[in-house]
């Protein structure tokens, strides 16, 4: 058991920093946000806040910690700090579902893990509930063909599927 828990441990680890990098390489690539953080930093903020808003509108968690830091400060914005904070909580919460995701994923595959569908859907349920678009579409179809141990139940099926929808 307690082997088990350590590798649950070094596999939650490994998947943030994964999910770090590949955060990193991706707004990496990404010129025009580049570009609104540099802006930012520079103190150039009626050039950074229209572009940062939008990519945080989009879900894009550096764009939304950078907005809440300019509403917390009132850099470019009416100093806001129950905005900043909800825009905050939103980028943190946007990565730990993705990684709460990727853990679901590798149970449910038997990926650096025993196979276990219990706790594959623990995992998932935990990215859905946090906002992962894709668990909650996972979760639709789990309810609505019976899988990872679940009774079909149509009704849960599409509450999670307008979630989904709504997210």
């Amino acid at each position: 058991m307690g082997m088990n828990r350590r590798r649950l441990i070094t596999m939650i680890a490994v998947a943030l920093i994964a999910a770090c990098l590949g955060y990193l390489i991706l707004e990496s690539r990404t010129r025009e946000l580049e570009e609104a953080v540099v802006a930012f930093k520079s103190g150039m903020f009626d050039d950074a806040i229209p572009i940062l808003t939008r990519y945080a509108e989009r879900g894009n968690e550096n764009a939304q910690r950078l907005l809440g830091l300019a509403y917390a400060k009132g850099h470019g914005v009416a100093r806001d700090p129950e905005r900043a904070r909800e825009l905050i909580s939103r980028a943190e919460t946007s990565s730990a579902a993705a990684t709460f995701f990727a853990i679901g994923e590798d149970f449910e595959k038997g990926t650096r893990v025993p196979r276990d569908d219990a706790e594959a859907l623990r995992w998932y349920r935990m990215a859905a509930e946090g906002g992962d678009r894709r668990a909650q579409v996972l979760l639709a179809d789990a309810y609505r063909l019976g899988r990872l141990g679940l009774a079909p139940d149509a009704e849960l099926s599409r509450r999670w599927a307008e979630r989904a929808g709504n997210e």
